[in-house]
């Protein structure tokens, strides 16, 4: 499970359907992609992905870090075309919200709005916590008779008492028996 705030793990793996956005003839795109948390403006709150030059599905396979996301932010992925004469136009955008990532993570596509007229495009993301163990907490070994085993009479054994032992982080207990 995700923490509620701390920092995420962003993979931007690669783009599809992109539009042509080179003016000269012969030329495609030159497309990278920015990540970051929505409404944040921290320069740990973004990233950007290198430029992948005359494509329109470009693979960046790009490894992001992104701080400070709180409980209930989502993420914005803006992918743009890379000029060296004219402003960098935009190619597509699309949004993470929480409840998309905040379980399980995610690993899959997302389509993006503002492509272009008849254009179907699609960024691919993976997202996961940056998970920092908490301490851990002594661990200790229960002795069977600590454990109040009782056989009844079928044969069967039950528990009349059970002691949790932690022999990893917080919150990560197993039961040590036979």
């Amino acid at each position: 499970d995700f923490r509620a705030d701390g920092a995420l793990k962003v993979v931007v793996a690669g783009a599809r359907g992109l539009r042509k956005a080179g003016w000269l003839p012969g030329t495609s795109s030159d497309p990278y992609c920015v990540c970051r948390v929505a409404g944040k403006k921290s320069p740990d709150s973004c990233f950007r992905t290198g430029v992948i030059k005359g494509t329109r599905n470009p693979v960046w396979n790009f490894h992001g870090h992104l701080d400070g996301y709180e409980l209930g932010d989502s993420l914005e992925f803006e992918v743009y075309d890379k000029d060296m004469l004219m402003r960098d136009s935009l190619l597509g955008r699309a949004t993470l919200s929480c409840d998309e990532f905040l379980t399980l993570g995610f690993d899959g596509q997302l389509p993006l709005v503002d492509a272009g007229k008849g254009v179907q495009a699609f960024v691919r993301v993976r997202v996961e916590a940056a998970v920092q163990l908490p301490e851990l907490e002594p661990t200790r070994l229960v002795e069977f008779e600590d454990l109040g085993l009782i056989s009844n009479p079928s044969g069967q054994i039950e528990i009349s008492a059970v002691e949790v032992v932690c022999a990893r982080p917080r919150g990560w207990c197993s039961l040590w028996c036979c």
